[in-house]
């Protein structure tokens, strides 16, 4: 798997509102990110909270991973909606230097809170390291750094949902890869 920088995530979900009315009607509604970060193997310690690109996969030759953590803020749904459909959508703005295969990507819904933060990456041009992280925020390490609240394994690893909320292939930068409504994702959205 190669490591690609993804930014402007943006979700679609299309909603029926019923609740108790017999009335129904039918709503799309877009959600940006409110939170992002990205989890850097090779930083354990680090934060990128405030970087405006989330880095995913494994980095170059070394294997070491990155994960990117969204979230969201759902509190316009009305009440007792049933969610019909919900697709992600990213864009690739960089991705290995000397290019690389097709990758697949999951997403998982988290299953524990973190802190985003606010530092940036190390370097221009780079997918960099972050900086490290001050109290509350999310690293390799912790869900909110320096306090008791770390993840049950390095990485988030026991801290996600095990099913597949949607999956796609990423080949390239200045794509769009799309992460199609699955009966997984449209349960993860209807929890929240």
């Amino acid at each position: 798997m190669n490591f690609f920088r993804i930014h402007r995530a943006l979700v679609i979900f299309v909603l029926l509102s019923g609740g108790c009315s017999d009335r129904s009607s039918a709503a799309t509604i877009r959600f940006q990110p409110v939170a992002d970060t990205t989890l850097v193997e090779i930083a354990p310690d680090s934060n990128m909270g405030a970087t405006w690109f989330l880095n995913a996969g494994t980095a170059g030759s070394s294997g070491l991973r990155n994960r990117g953590l969204y979230q969201f803020d759902f509190s316009s749904i009305p009440a007792h909606s049933k969610i019909k459909f919900a697709a992600v959508t990213l864009e690739v703005t960089r991705e290995p230097s000397g290019g690389g295969p097709s990758s697949s990507f999951a997403l998982h819904r988290m299953l524990k809170s973190w802190g985003e933060g606010d530092k940036n990456s190390t370097e221009v041009g780079s997918p960099g390291l972050g900086f490290p992280a001050s109290t509350n925020e999310a690293t390799w390490n912790a869900r909110f750094a320096f306090t008791t609240n770390t993840w049950t394994f390095p990485g988030a690893s026991n801290d996600f949902a095990a099913a597949v909320s949607s999956s796609t292939v990423v080949y390239g930068v200045a794509l769009f890869p799309f992460f199609d409504s699955t009966p997984q994702m449209i349960a993860d959205v209807q929890s929240w």
